[in-house]
């Protein structure tokens, strides 16, 4: 995939001045730093990355080394800057929790010290509705190295190879099914059911025939292999050879690599089908927070090719039917 064209170009013609200059000292940049786990730091990079991309908000945005070299490790495309990269020295003199108070912040230091100060953005909010228009910056940002999607697509082909096929004349279709079970509440009736899975499962039975083979992976494998070990058409992340793909970013990159996607309540489904290609299901608020960012792409109109269905246990049971009412009600807070 080509670079999206670069439209922070006022970031690199400051850098170039630093140098021309032989400036000792930066001026006026914000650093995100974040010791979240990987797949939020994710969200948390693409939501600032976004606003470079909006232009209002001043600064010359950059990250920490800890968040650069964290992400380089999977994505050698991530085009921000660490902090060692830059020609000059960065001293912050304050931290900020929302990248929405840099301006206010900028200002007010600027007006007391009468020089352009350095912030440092602390574990900046993921905004999916944000990130959500730059999707195409996003796949770019966000490429594997060669060597792991080289291993991925080998798994896939021995998959493939080992699988029979039904249908003679119809290709060979790969769903990647994302099934989140732990940390959510502790609470297991907002847990997508079994039923779930089984209904979009038969769906894409019926969309694209018998060849479709579904690549399960979740966090619950033992729920997991209780449940589908049984369905001919299903083989889970566990049986599959990995080489020295580190097990969740495995899961992660065969959800982007398959040709459609099932995908839970979990964030790291969402962000597969997001990066992905073809037909996504997803479920219809069957969790309290979650499926906010379900609704928030199905309502951008940006993807056609996502639908959502009820779970049918979640229609048979008139407790979630009264919450789901008063969720509805309730601002989007979670976006």
């Amino acid at each position: 995939m080509d670079a999206p064209k670069i439209l922070n170009m006022n970031l690199w013609n400051e850098l170039e001045n630093a140098i021309a200059d032989n400036r000792t000292e930066c001026r006026q940049y914000l650093a995100l730093t974040s010791d979240s786990s990987w797949l939020d730091l994710m969200t948390e990079y693409a939501t600032f990355l976004s606003f470079v991309y909006q232009k209002q908000y001043k600064g010359y945005l950059v990250v920490s080394d800890q968040v650069r070299n964290r992400l380089i490790q999977f994505f050698p495309n991530v085009s921000l800057p660490g902090i060692s990269d830059l020609p000059c020295h960065f001293e912050p003199v304050e931290v900020v929790k929302d990248i929405s108070m840099t301006n206010d912040t900028f200002d007010r230091v600027t007006a007391k010290s009468r020089r352009a100060a350095n912030l440092v953005l602390e574990n900046q909010p993921g905004k999916f509705s944000v990130i959500l228009v730059h999707r195409k910056v996003m796949r770019y940002e966000f490429q594997f190295h060669a060597t792991y999607d080289q291993v991925v697509k080998r798994s896939l082909h021995i998959v493939d190879r080992n699988r029979p096929m039904i249908s003679k004349d119809r290709p060979r279709v790969f769903v990647g099914v994302q099934i989140k079970r732990l940390d959510v509440n502790s609470n297991e009736e907002w847990l997508s059911s079994k039923e779930y899975y089984f209904k979009a499962m038969e769906m894409f039975r019926a969309r694209y025939g018998r060849n479709c083979v579904f690549i399960l992976s979740s966090d619950d494998l033992l729920w997991a292999h209780n449940c589908f070990s049984e369905l001919s058409d299903v083989v889970f992340t566990d049986q599959i050879a990995k080489e020295h793909v580190p097990a969740k970013i495995f899961d992660f990159m065969v959800l982007t690599q398959c040709n459609h996607t099932i995908v839970s309540h979990g964030s790291l489904g969402i962000w597969g089908a997001f990066l992905g290609d073809g037909d996504v299901i997803a479920p219809d608020s069957v969790y309290f927070g979650t499926p906010s960012l379900i609704r928030t792409i199905m309502a951008s109109g940006f993807f056609s090719n996502w639908q959502t269905i009820i779970d049918p246990s979640f229609i048979s049971n008139p407790n979630k039917i009264l919450v789901q009412h008063f969720e509805n009600l309730l601002p989007n807070s979670f976006v």
